[in-house]
């Protein structure tokens, strides 16, 4: 991997940051720094690493994500709120780089207003709190090798972020991610957040996200759009409307600021 240090700095968390952090084998590498004719200095990270394309064990890989997952200090912030814009975000890069197409967009003022609060709120609702931490950001089986040298997992290529433990999983859900089958491990070692019976719909929401973010570089990809559309509708159908669960008297409900109100997010246009 080659980037600018300053670039990679504002886009993800440093790598260096997650091994620490993990104590797990992540791909970390020295900074060379080279002086351009030009006179600029440009930053590279250069590591070598002998990997195979195997799997890696599933009880290691796990038991790795879920220590990263435990051990790393959280700033403060409203999960609701911070991947509502996320996804805000993603889904107006497709919209700029695809064909228009009116069909997902005349389904998410639902979404935005009603199943996002629906899964979210109540992880930070009813006396219930969770612990933001860091996260990989897009963990599938094309950046997770098995060392040659220890046979060990090695993990690489990071977009870091402090966020909601389940959104790793998130990716592990579609079959072609190859990672489906290690996501009962993980929570022998990270157990999933209360209210527990909602796993599968956040495990939804997180998967479009990812869905969402892989259309923006394949934007007009017929069945990239499609999985879209198909994750919308069920979660539509699966939290209609009056869904939104109660807030028990004297449990304050996070405050959502302004632009993220009802009315605000119905549009991501």
């Amino acid at each position: 991997m080659a980037q600018s240090a300053e670039k990679s700095r504002e886009a993800q968390v440093d790598p260096a940051i997650l091994a620490n952090v993990a104590e797990t084998r992540w791909a970390k590498a020295k900074c060379l720094r080279v002086r351009l004719s030009s006179g600029h200095e440009e930053s590279y990270f250069l590591k070598h690493y002998n990997f195979n394309k195997d799997q890696p064990p599933v009880e290691e890989l796990c038991r790795m994500m879920a220590r990263l997952h435990s051990r790393s200090v959280s700033p403060n912030g409203i999960w609701e709120v911070f991947f509502s814009r996320g996804l805000r975000h993603v889904l107006n890069l497709r919209d700029q780089r695809a064909t228009p197409d009116p069909d997902p967009d005349a389904m998410l003022p639902e979404l935005f207003d009603r199943v996002i609060p629906r899964l979210l709120r109540p992880l930070e609702t009813g006396g219930r709190k969770i612990k933001p931490c860091l996260v990989h950001g897009g963990l599938w089986y094309g950046n997770v090798s098995v060392d040659d040298d220890t046979g060990r997992p090695i993990i690489y290529d990071p977009s870091g972020f402090w966020g909601h433990h389940e959104y790793e999983l998130g990716n592990w859900r579609s079959s072609r991610n190859k990672l489906t089958n290690y996501m009962s491990t993980y929570y022998k070692y990270m157990e999933p957040s209360k209210p527990v019976e909602d796993f599968d719909g956040r495990n939804l929401l997180y998967s479009l996200r990812f869905h969402t973010n892989a259309c923006t570089h394949f934007p007009d990809e017929e069945q990239r759009v499609n999985m879209i559309k198909d994750d919308v509708r069920e979660l539509l159908r699966r939290y209609p409307p009056g869904c939104l669960p109660a807030v028990d008297a004297g449990n304050q409900q996070p405050s959502v600021p302004p632009n993220l109100a009802q009315s605000e997010i119905a549009s991501h246009g």
